[in-house]
C-alpha cells in the first residue's frame, strides 16, 4: 500500500460513526491529501463520503483533480458521483470543509484551492458549491 488516508463519520445511518480508509489507487492516479469529510450534502438524510483529489502529473498523466461523493446505497454497494472536476488551470489541488456556510440551515461544501510552485507565489481561490 503506498498511501492510505482516514476519516470516521455515519454513512450507514446506524447512528454510530465507522472508520472510514481509502488507499490511492482507488482515486485514480490523482492523490488526496487526507481531505475527507462526511455530510448530508445533498439533504436526502444520508451522508456522504466527501473527497478531495489533487492534480497529478506523474508520468505525463496530466490528471486534473476532482471532488467525489460517495453515497452508500441501501444493499450496501457505493456510487461515486462527480461533484467537479477542477479545471488545472486555475486549481491543481484542493482542501473541502463541510458545514453550513451561508446559515440557511443546509450543509454546503467550500473548497479552497491551489496553484503553482511550491517556491514562487501561487493562485488560491475558495468556492461555495452547492445543489
Amino acid at each position: 500500500m503506498f498511501y492510505a488516508s482516514f476519516t470516521q463519520g455515519d454513512l450507514d445511518g446506524d447512528g454510530r460513526p465507522e472508520l472510514i480508509v481509502a488507499w490511492k489507487p482507488l482515486l485514480g492516479a490523482g492523490y488526496f491529501e487526507k481531505m475527507m469529510r462526511v455530510g448530508d450534502l445533498d439533504g436526502d438524510g444520508r451522508n456522504e463520503l466527501v473527497v478531495s483529489t489533487r492534480a497529478d502529473d506523474s508520468e505525463g498523466a496530466e490528471t486534473p483533480g476532482h471532488v467525489f461523493a460517495y453515497h452508500l446505497l441501501p444493499g450496501g454497494e457505493t456510487e461515486r458521483e462527480t461533484v467537479i472536476e477542477l479545471d488545472r488551470r486555475y486549481a491543481e489541488s484542493s482542501w473541502l470543509a463541510i458545514g453550513d456556510a451561508d446559515n440557511d440551515g443546509k450543509l454546503d461544501l467550500v473548497l479552497a484551492t491551489g496553484m503553482g510552485d511550491r517556491q514562487d507565489a501561487g493562485e488560491s481561490w475558495v468556492l461555495r458549491l452547492w445543489r
